[in-house]
């Protein structure tokens, strides 16, 4: 059962929640912000452990942190943006291009290309990882070309319609916020890249096109003036679909802090707790349960369409307007699953890699029981110990 709470209000957002019982303990991660590659030029990105890497592009647009990018700058979000349409991207700058693996799954014959034609071929690129090439770039057409023939993932991903991109965000970096968790770990990266890739290929599909296009839903003040100023209101439910595809946003994703919150949404800005991403990844869940997270990260990404707490694009309204759509969009996909479990873009299961309770999403170890008065602690980056808000006391680590 969900329930949500409404915990913030920003005036540049309107942000959402929703709430779950969550603890957190201490926690033994380290830093991995090093640029470093190994002998093979091989860098697994994704590892377990915190990243600061990604303050720049705090306050930057796409531009300038592809700018930044070009003159050198390394402590990039932009190095991170996955796009939803493909696994692999490439960033670059004047001497090198670096070929990131956003997905759980290895590809092999990979070709990169610029203006010239393919200059790297014959790739093998291992899940979650980086491969580095020196090249000398002239302009922005660097491109990655990846064999479809006997690879179910890249069918899916021919099928994605989907234009939105996304790339963590550090929104707590003096570990003073309430709501968000003071950095990322390898692991909450790694299963956020997979729910959002998920997410995309179902947003692609009929099934959901029909449940949105089937319902009577109310737009009460829902508004993209934040992206797009020409799109002005939403005046029936097919701009809904068309939009949730066609948006070229890129989203500033972060992890929510896993007591209180499990979804904060608005603008640009698209972030979910710990258990949901947990959640996301067990086949257990989809299949028991009946639930994989999906509502949350709906009701989260309606906030960033514009849609209020006033449309049942994220709460249930007083008839006709009284469906749950975040809730019939996961119910939908959940049912495509257990006909077919092979039907999500990255079945439950993918991205585990070890993880034993959603804590060690944020970084912080599994506790021995879970009690709402167990009061949260997070990552003090300045002398690197975990802080109890509640008693204002730092704990050293284990």
């Amino acid at each position: 059962m969900k329930f949500y709470v409404f915990i913030l209000i920003l005036a540049i957002f309107s942000w959402s929640c929703s709430s779950k019982d969550e603890n957190s303990s201490d926690s033994t991660v380290a830093s991995v912000c090093s640029e470093t590659s190994s002998d093979a030029e091989v860098y697994e990105i994704f590892q377990l452990g915190t990243t600061n890497c990604n303050l720049f592009c705090k306050d930057k647009s796409l531009s300038e942190c592809q700018t930044a990018w070009g003159n050198g700058e390394k402590n990039l979000n932009y190095q991170y943006v996955a796009k939803s349409w493909t696994p692999l991207n490439t960033v670059h700058n004047e001497s090198e291009v670096y070929l990131y693996n956003f997905t759980p799954i290895d590809y092999e014959n990979v070709s990169i290309s610029d203006n010239n034609g393919v200059f790297k071929s014959s790739i093998q690129i291992k899940a979650w990882n980086r491969i580095k090439y020196q090249h000398a770039v002239s302009g922005d057409n660097v491109t990655v070309t990846i064999p479809s023939s006997n690879n179910p993932i890249m069918l899916k991903f021919a099928n994605i319609k989907t234009k939105w991109k996304w790339a963590p965000h550090n929104y707590d970096p003096d570990a003073t916020h309430a709501n968000w968790w003071t950095n990322w770990t390898g692991a909450a990266l790694r299963a956020n890249y997979i729910m959002n890739y998920n997410m995309a290929n179902f947003l692609s599909t009929d099934t959901f096109k029909n449940v949105i296009v089937n319902d009577n839903i109310t737009y009460s003040d829902a508004t993209t003036t934040w992206y797009d100023s020409s799109w002005g209101t939403y005046d029936n439910n097919s701009v809904i679909v068309s939009r949730m595809r066609d948006i070229g946003a890129l989203f500033r994703i972060g992890v929510v802090h896993g007591g209180n919150a499990s979804g904060l949404g608005g603008g640009d800005v698209h972030g979910v707790a710990p258990h949901v991403l947990y959640d996301h990844m067990r086949s257990s869940v989809w299949s028991n349960k009946g639930w994989n997270g999906a509502d949350i990260w709906f009701h989260e990404f309606a906030h960033c369409l514009g849609f209020s707490h006033s449309s049942n694009m994220t709460y249930p309204q007083a008839a006709p307007y009284d469906s749950d759509i975040s809730g019939k969009v996961q119910t939908a996909m959940v049912n495509a699953y257990k006909q077919d479990n092979t039907d999500p873009l990255f079945p439950p299961g993918d991205g585990q890699e070890g993880i034993d309770c959603n804590n060690e999403l944020a970084g912080l170890s599994c506790p021995s029981s879970r009690s709402h008065n167990t009061h949260l602690r997070k990552w003090n980056l300045a002398d690197d110990q975990i802080f109890d808000f509640r008693e204002s006391t730092k704990y050293p680590k284990d």
